[in-house]
C-alpha cells in the first residue's frame, strides 16, 4: 500500500512506455502472419491456438493505438512509487542509471520472475542526483538483459 505521508526524495513524471510510430504496413504484415497462423491452426484442428492468436493480435492492435499514460515516479526512504505501484527497497534487488542513450533511463531490477527489469525515463530529472539518492538504499549494478527483453526492445515493445 502506498503511504502518501512518506517524505519524497525525488519526483518526476515520465511516459508509461516509449511510443513508437508504426507504419500501416506493420499492421498489415502482423495481420497477415496472424491470419496464416489462424488458418494453419484451423487446418490442424488446433482451435485453442486459433483463438489465442486472434485474441493476441486483437489485443496488440488495440494497445498499439493507445497513447502512453503520464505517470509520476517518486523516490521515498521506503521505496519507489511508480504511478500507483509501490516497490519497497526490500523487493528491489538493484538499480542502474543508463545515460548512454539519447535520453537517460532508470532501470529497476525487481523480484518479479517475468520481465524483472522496470525501465523508467528520467524525463527532466537529474540522473546523478537520483543515483546518489538510490545508492543510500540499493546497489547499482548493470542489468543483464534477457533474450526475451532484447527481442521485445528490438521489435519496439
Amino acid at each position: 500500500m502506498v503511504n502518501t505521508n512518506d517524505k519524497i526524495l525525488f519526483s518526476w513524471v515520465a511516459t508509461e512506455y516509449d511510443e513508437h510510430e508504426r507504419h500501416p504496413d506493420w499492421f498489415w504484415v502482423v495481420g497477415i502472419i496472424t491470419a496464416i497462423g489462424i488458418i494453419l491452426s484451423l487446418i490442424f484442428m488446433n482451435f485453442l491456438l486459433a483463438i489465442i492468436l486472434a485474441l493476441g493480435v486483437s489485443s496488440l492492435f488495440i494497445l498499439e493505438k493507445r497513447e502512453p499514460d503520464i505517470i509520476e515516479v517518486r523516490v521515498t526512504p521506503r521505496g519507489l512509487i511508480i504511478g500507483s505501484d509501490f516497490y519497497s527497497f526490500d523487493s528491489v534487488k538493484s538499480f542502474w542509471v543508463e545515460e548512454d542513450r539519447h535520453e537517460p533511463y532508470l532501470t529497476i531490477h525487481s523480484s518479479r520472475i517475468i520481465f524483472p527489469h522496470i525501465r523508467i525515463k528520467l524525463s527532466g530529472a537529474e540522473p546523478d542526483e537520483i543515483r546518489r539518492a538510490l545508492l543510500l538504499y540499493l546497489p547499482e549494478t548493470k542489468p543483464i538483459i534477457s533474450f526475451a527483453e532484447q527481442v521485445a526492445e528490438y521489435l519496439g515493445f
